[in-house]
């Protein structure tokens, strides 16, 4: 997972992220550990791109 997460890492999807964890209330963990919340948006991208095939 972590290779992966290495792979799919651009600026463009860090913005995403931190955007999207401004708009989570709750999210307070995963705004002061960027990597575990970095890991964590790129499991979702995994599983998003396997739910379309």
């Amino acid at each position: 997972m972590l290779s992966l997460a290495t792979d799919l890492d651009a600026p463009d999807r860090r913005t995403m992220l931190s955007a999207g964890l401004a708009a989570l209330e709750g999210a307070e963990a995963l705004r002061q550990d960027p990597e575990l919340a970095w890991r964590a948006f790129a499991c979702g991208l995994l599983a998003d791109a396997l739910g379309e095939e």
